[in-house]
C-alpha cells in the first residue's frame, strides 16, 4: 500500500454525474479512508449545494473553489466578496439584466423575477436524466432547488461566487467592470460560451484550498492528488503532487494533468485510487 495521501476530488463531472455519485465511487472513498488516506471534496459548489450525506463521505470539504474549508465540523477558512464589492457586482448584473445566481455558504440567491425560469430549467434537465442506480448518493440537479431563495431586496447577501448566464458581452468584461479583484471562468459545459460562467475572487482558487489543507495537516504537496475536469480544476491539477484529469476535459485541463481516467460513469475515481495504490 502506498504512503498516506491527501486527495482532492472535484464534484460535477468527476465524482458525480449530474449530481449523482455512483456506488463505485462511494465504495472507493470508504476503502481509501480505511487505508489511512485523507479524501476531500474540492468543488466550486458552496456549502448550500452539498448534501450532508455527501460531506459525510469525506475527511473534509474545500468549497466555493477554495474559499471555504471545513474539517470535522470546524470551519477553517471562509472567504467572501467584501460588502462593497458584492454590492457593486449585483449592481452591474442588475443594470445589464444579466441572469445570475449569487452563491453563499447559506444557499443560492436568485433574483425574484428569475426564480421561476431558473427552477423550471432545473426541473427540465432533471426530467431527461436516467434514474440513479441503487446505492447512489444524490438525486440530480433537483437537489439544488432546496437551497434556492429569492435575492434579498433590502441588502446584499454574503457572496462567495456568482454564476452568470447569457451575458451580452464576454463574462471577463463583466468581472472587470465589477472589480479588478475578481476573475472569470468560462462555462464548464461549453468552453465556447464566453457569455456564461463564474465570477470569483481572483486571489483564491482550488489550488489555494489544496495548499491550505496540506499546510494545516503538515503534509508535503508531493503527497497530494487532485482529480478534476473543469476550468477551476486546472491550477489544482498543476499544483497537486499528482494531477489526474478526466477524459474528454478541455485541452488545457488535459495538459495540466499527469494522466487521465474516465468520468463518473466509467468509475474514474475508483480507477485513479487503484492506479495510485490506495485501494
Amino acid at each position: 500500500m502506498t504512503d498516506r495521501r491527501a486527495v482532492f476530488i472535484d464534484f460535477d463531472g468527476t465524482l458525480a454525474d449530474h449530481g449523482v455519485i455512483p456506488p463505485a465511487h462511494i465504495d472507493a472513498i470508504a476503502r481509501a479512508r480505511a487505508h489511512g488516506h485523507l479524501i476531500f471534496l474540492c468543488t466550486g459548489r458552496p456549502l448550500g449545494m452539498v448534501l450532508p450525506e455527501v460531506e459525510e463521505l469525506f475527511d473534509g470539504v474545500v468549497l466555493s473553489a477554495g474559499a471555504y474549508v471545513r474539517m470535522n465540523g470546524e470551519v477553517l477558512l471562509d472567504e467572501a466578496f467584501p460588502p462593497p464589492m458584492a454590492e457593486r457586482a449585483v449592481d452591474v448584473l442588475q443594470s445589464e439584466g444579466i441572469g445570475y445566481v449569487a452563491e453563499s455558504s447559506s444557499g443560492l440567491h436568485v433574483p425574484a423575477d428569475q426564480m421561476e425560469a431558473y427552477t423550471s430549467y432545473i426541473r427540465s434537465v432533471q426530467k431527461d436524466l436516467p434514474k440513479a442506480q441503487p446505492g447512489s448518493i444524490g438525486n440530480g440537479p433537483i437537489d439544488i432547488i432546496r437551497d434556492i431563495t429569492p435575492m434579498p431586496t433590502d441588502r446584499t447577501p454574503r457572496i462567495t461566487k456568482i454564476a452568470v448566464f447569457g451575458c451580452r458581452r464576454p463574462i471577463a468584461e463583466i468581472a472587470a467592470d465589477m472589480s479588478e479583484e475578481l476573475n472569470a471562468l468560462p462555462n464548464s459545459l461549453d468552453s465556447n460560451d464566453l457569455a456564461s460562467g463564474e465570477i470569483h475572487l481572483a486571489r483564491i482558487d482550488k489550488a489555494d484550498g489544496v495548499r491550505f489543507v496540506a499546510d494545516h495537516l503538515g503534509m508535503e504537496m508531493s503527497t497530494t492528488v487532485g482529480i478534476g475536469d473543469g476550468a477551476n480544476d486546472e491550477k489544482m491539477l498543476r499544483t497537486a503532487g499528482t494531477g489526474v484529469g478526466i477524459e474528454g476535459s478541455p485541452q488545457y485541463v488535459i495538459d495540466a494533468s499527469d494522466w487521465l481516467v474516465p468520468g463518473p460513469s466509467g468509475h474514474g475515481v475508483q480507477l485513479a485510487f487503484e492506479k495510485l495504490g490506495m485501494i
